[in-house]
């Protein structure tokens, strides 16, 4: 977390993207190649589901940071190695923090972006945003914004 001159918290995920999608595309690519050789199925038909599964995880948004001013909220992520960012007015915004129960134990935290009774993002403290970073942009949030 860092903060500026102009009274602004910025949180920046630890996870970067093209290592990101470097590390999956290795893993998919080397898992169907296994199975390429290992199996009788038609090499298109894998060939296909590969990129489908590629396809489905570039699509995904990958939040690379939050900033949090007095009057804006920016979200900046993105989605088919295009970065892109969402500007939400303080004003407009509704944040709902929320501690959620993982799969196989353990928690983490979701931050819930509202304008208008109407979700527009999720941060999730399992990609990449340490859960204190997250409660303490939102509770900086909470108290100037």
């Amino acid at each position: 977390m860092s903060i500026n001159k102009t009274n602004m918290k910025e949180v920046i995920n630890r996870k970067k993207y093209k290592a990101y999608l470097l590390k999956i595309t290795l893993l998919i690519i080397g898992s169907f190649t296994i199975l390429a050789f290992l199996s009788v199925l038609n090499q298109w038909l894998l060939l296909m589901l590969c990129v489908f599964i590629l396809l489905t995880f570039l699509y995904q948004k990958f939040t690379e940071s939050i900033s949090v001013t007095f009057n804006v909220v920016k979200i900046t992520y993105a989605r088919f190695f295009i970065s892109n960012s969402i500007t939400i007015p303080v004003s407009e915004l509704k944040i709902e923090v929320i501690e959620t129960a993982a799969f196989r134990g353990g928690k983490y935290l979701q931050v819930r972006f509202f304008t208008k009774n109407r979700l527009v993002y999720v941060v999730d403290s399992r990609d990449g945003f340490s859960e204190d970073e997250l409660r303490e942009a939102t509770n900086w949030l909470k108290q100037n914004g």
